[in-house]
């Protein structure tokens, strides 16, 4: 008889921890209150679900306490995982599934940070990433890039920038006119990485001079050289980079012109 609740409350809990994953999953479509009331009620089903507090830090404004919080209570669950496997995976930590939620909640973590102006603790914790899984299955090369040139640091970035060089994606080539701009490049240096971005995704400018609120969830898949991609790169924190820089941004327009 006691087996038989013992298997039975194992089932129920097992079907509740299901559950909480469901509204996670779901909660991640959705913008806040919807996706947080979601993300609430998956708490109070499976509390000891750490993903719970990654989601719910998602769902908070990126620079707030509240998120640096939830990111720093969903990173310690995800370690406490993780722990045994970081060090002896030696640089291959994205093979172990146990490894993986504190990959992300460190990635949320250190975005958190960046918004805060916390740029050296965003660079340090996206960095040691970096060791943990070389091949970087989680893409934290991108969100370190846009780090590195927003604190500035641009030998670090050019050093990052140097490992990934036959990587034409549109994302590398608009950082790479950000930063030629920024560092004063010569004239026709600075207007060939222009020329290079805007060949690579031309839809990227208007989106960039644009007053209309971008929500970087919208789109999940993209063709090169498309809207879609234009679309997720103008939201992301790439876009934001250069939108929030106007005099870099004006610089942009005036190459264009030329």
């Amino acid at each position: 008889m006691d087996d038989e609740v013992s298997a039975a409350t194992r089932t129920l809990e097992s079907m509740k921890r299901d559950t909480a994953f469901d509204l996670i999953d779901s909660a991640n479509a959705l913008p806040a209150p919807d996706g947080l009331a979601l993300v609430l009620h998956a708490a109070r089903m499976a509390p000891e679900i750490g993903e719970i507090y990654a989601a719910a830090a998602d769902q908070m404004p990126a620079d707030s306490d509240e998120a640096l919080l939830l990111w720093l209570a969903a990173k310690g669950m995800a370690f406490m995982l993780a722990r045994s496997r970081l060090e002896e995976l030696d640089g291959h930590a994205w093979d172990h599934l146990d490894c993986r939620p504190f990959i992300r909640a460190s990635i949320g973590y250190a975005r958190c940070c960046f918004r805060r102006g916390e740029h050296d603790t965003a660079i340090t914790e996206l960095e040691q990433l970096l060791k943990y899984d070389r091949a970087d299955h989680a893409g934290v090369r991108y969100l370190l890039a846009v780090i590195l040139l927003a604190a500035p640091r641009f030998k670090r970035f050019e050093s990052l920038r140097g490992e990934f060089t036959s990587d034409g994606k549109a994302f590398w080539l608009w950082l790479d006119a950000y930063h030629a701009i920024r560092t004063n490049r010569r004239s026709a240096e600075r207007k060939a990485c222009v020329d290079r971005a805007l060949e690579a995704n031309p839809h990227v400018l208007p989106l960039l001079n644009s007053d209309q609120a971008l929500n970087e969830r919208k789109v999940e898949y993209y063709q090169i050289g498309s809207f879609e991609e234009a679309y997720a790169f103008a939201a992301s924190e790439g876009g934001r980079l250069w939108r929030m820089d106007w005099r870099t941004l004006g610089a942009l327009n005036r190459h264009r012109r030329s």
